[in-house]
């Protein structure tokens, strides 16, 4: 995981959606796709109301989640191309930093999983990602993803292969990235580098969520 970016404020998901399906026009007697794949074995949550062909598996709004809080473990450094200890860095000579990575499933069937990244054991998973109330206002629930450091990442992912053919969507907003000031620090406390994937270049030039 090639992390170079610091992200301090905040990425909201407040839904998260996934249909699946096979065929084209092709509708089961109950509004259904004909021939649906299942991702984990679920059964879906709606009829098929996202168009012909498609049925709703899983969604997640985070109103009533409650989230997993995984312990670290050191980081293994698989060899996966271009993981941290990669053919494509051993390559160029990098040797990977002492890690700790965080998994675990959540939601409906255990659908979700969310995995976090970070040099210190000590992070706080509850300072990457919490379920906090909608910024937009309301009394929903969204899911809150926060680098504090520019060397975390979280991210969240199905926790089983997705089929064939599949449709995600998300509702995310408020972003922020940097403190929003030209002769500001990007965001960073200064002196941040991109070590040891780039020797020596300044991190702090690029700032954002992806």
């Amino acid at each position: 995981m090639n992390i170079r970016f610091r992200a301090l404020a905040v990425a909201v998901a407040s839904t998260a959606v996934i249909a699946c399906g096979r065929g084209r026009g092709q509708r089961e007697p109950d509004g259904g796709a004909a021939g649906t794949t299942g991702i984990g074995g679920g059964a879906g949550t709606g009829s098929g109301g996202s168009g012909a062909g498609w049925r709703v598996m899983f969604e997640e709004t985070f109103d009533t989640t409650v989230l997993p809080t995984p312990a670290w473990t050191a980081d293994t450094f698989p060899d996966t191309g271009f993981s941290d200890n990669g053919a494509f860095f051993r390559g160029r000579g990098v040797t990977p930093p002492a890690a700790y990575r965080a998994s675990a499933p959540f939601s409906q069937s255990g659908w979700l999983t969310v995995e976090s990244y970070s040099r210190a054991q000590t992070t706080s998973i509850a300072s990457l990602f919490s379920v906090a109330t909608d910024p937009a206002g309301g009394t929903n629930k969204v899911l809150r993803i926060a680098s504090p450091a520019h060397t975390d990442a979280t991210i969240v992912r199905p926790t089983q292969a997705l089929p064939d053919r599949y449709r995600v969507s998300l509702r995310v907003g408020y972003a922020s990235a940097g403190d929003g000031l030209a002769s500001g620090n990007n965001g960073y406390d200064g002196g941040e580098t991109a070590d040891p994937w780039l020797q020596d270049e300044d991190a702090t030039a690029e700032n954002d969520f992806y």
